[in-house]
């Protein structure tokens, strides 16, 4: 039986992703949109349908209530929160819809066409607005007992440091977040990554201590699950080894086994890896 598409949708912080999945992975068409409301991305999804579709897969910014199909309190999506947005979607498009945090997303898209092919037990973190975390045990990826599980960039790491938007300290989105950024280095993302490229010597400085923060995160992190592979996703990874270098020598420090077993590595599909896992996760029937 030939299968429809499948649409995947990234919620961003600041842009929403939406693409349209073959069964096979082969990206049709995709987009990009502000994020704003849930009525305005039933708008966009409607303007960008043509055809029949098998469901429709979102990732959203957690903390989610994955069994109501609900935004919960997200840091970073304040006009998102108690959202029940899987209802919202199914109302308006009637069809299937199936929700997960969005870096679960990112993961099951990398695993299905990226980084991650043939890999069983994988850690992802993206660097963006925020820090997202996931994880794939085994084959699985790993919700916890009440399915909140996994949210890695709220991981402390310090007891002192900036202020995260969830109210910590020291924890590793606070210090590696587009706010703890700003506040640190007094400067955006986006212009850091621009200067890092140009190889701004001053830029390429900042990312060096920006990657030996990373690098604590991951070598904790190894530690615990002790991965095949380490993802790291988001703009940021546009730079490459620039911050996975010092990542590396950090991680080495930090991990009880060496040589670290864990390759760190950025992510294939880069800002597309939500809308493939978006489409896998219809294609699975949510079944991750």
């Amino acid at each position: 039986m030939l299968r429809k598409p499948a649409i995947g949708i990234d919620l961003g912080a600041t842009n929403t992703r939406i693409g349209l999945v073959l069964y096979d992975g082969r990206l049709l068409k995709s987009t990009k949109v502000l994020s704003s409301t849930s009525k305005d991305l039933v708008r966009q999804i409607k303007s960008f349908l043509d055809r029949r579709i098998e469901g429709i897969g979102i990732g959203a910014p957690g903390p989610l209530d994955l069994k109501e199909g609900r935004i919960l309190n997200t840091p970073n999506l304040i006009a998102w929160r108690q959202t029940p947005i899987v209802q919202i979607l199914k109302e308006n498009l009637q069809t299937k819809v199936y929700l997960e945090r969005d870096t679960n997303v990112s993961l099951l898209g990398e695993t299905w066409k990226g980084a991650a092919q043939d890999k069983r037990n994988v850690v992802m973190l993206t660097l963006g607005t925020g820090v997202g975390g996931a994880l794939m045990i085994n084959g699985h990826l790993y919700h916890g007992a009440h399915g909140v599980g996994a949210e890695l960039g709220h991981m402390k790491i310090s007891d002192k440091g900036p202020t995260c938007s969830c109210g910590n300290i020291g924890d590793l989105e606070a210090f590696l977040g587009a706010r703890g950024t700003r506040e640190q280095f007094d400067i955006s993302q986006p212009e850091l990554i621009d200067k890092v490229l140009a190889g701004d010597k001053k830029a390429i400085k900042i990312v060096e201590k920006f990657g030996r923060i990373l690098g604590v995160g991951i070598g904790n992190l190894v530690n615990i699950f002790d991965p095949e592979l380490v993802i790291i996703g988001g703009g940021i990874s546009k730079i490459g080894d620039a911050l996975l270098d010092p990542a590396r020598v950090s991680a080495r420090k930090v991990a009880l086994v060496t040589p670290l077993r864990a390759q760190i590595v950025t992510w294939k599909l880069g800002d597309d890896s939500g809308i493939f896992g978006g489409a896998k996760l219809v294609f699975e029937e949510g079944q991750i």
